[in-house]
């Protein structure tokens, strides 16, 4: 089954899923916008949208991919519907491939990552991981065991703002500058940090897995 839509502008205000033997692609306007407020599931094929702006294609809940995600070239941007929610990135495909990949914080938050599966950012993209001096941004791994790979290609433009990194391997990729960040201490390879920063006082989240292998 393929699918396509000719409206330009999409809100799901719950949960999605891309069913398997089954191709969605959102509309490829520069201007089109897809907002999924709920879970993205992709057990297909999802073709993303092509635009570059903040609202080109964001996700307030999880991200499942079970299929292949088509990056088109555009933008996605992880805001845990302004940041009220935590988020988690799983499923079986590994790697899945972002273009421009924002992730956000407006309250203090963490993105979770499977582990042993790889994210990659492909070349001449984007690495947007920005917190604030108020609301920290924390990035690991799901569970206690293995780390997560994010793979930065080359040229990719980043931008890495008050994050808490662990249980992270970069070493596919560029080295990702997080100097006003923080190292939790926990197996994070290839991310250059401040060596005076010390972990912030941000609120632990109860996901946070804080034994080590």
């Amino acid at each position: 089954v393929t699918a396509a839509t000719n409206d330009p502008n999409i809100t799901v205000s719950g949960n999605a899923t891309v069913a398997a033997n089954t191709t969605f692609t959102a509309s490829d306007g520069a201007s089109a916008t897809l907002n999924i407020d709920g879970k993205l599931t992709i057990n297909g094929i999802l073709v993303a949208p092509s635009g570059t702006n903040a609202d080109t294609f964001t996700l307030g809940g999880d991200f499942e991919n079970n299929g292949t995600f088509t990056h088109s070239s555009g933008r996605i941007t992880f805001d845990g519907n302004a940041g009220a929610n935590n988020q988690t990135l799983s499923g079986s495909t590994t790697p899945t491939t972002f273009y421009q990949l924002y992730v956000s914080a407006g309250s203090t938050r963490t993105v979770y990552f499977t582990p042993s599966n790889h994210y990659a950012v492909a070349a001449s993209g984007v690495l947007n991981l920005t917190g604030t001096a108020s609301y920290g941004l924390t990035v690991t791994r799901v569970g206690s065991s293995n780390s997560w790979y994010l793979d930065v290609g080359s040229g990719v433009t980043m931008s890495i703002s008050y994050v808490t990194a662990s249980w992270s391997d970069a070493s596919g990729g560029l080295e990702i500058n997080a100097s006003n960040g923080t190292n939790s201490g926990s197996d994070t390879v290839n991310w250059a940090f401040v060596s005076s920063n010390t972990a912030p006082s941000f609120s632990a989240d109860p996901h946070e897995d804080s034994t080590s292998d």
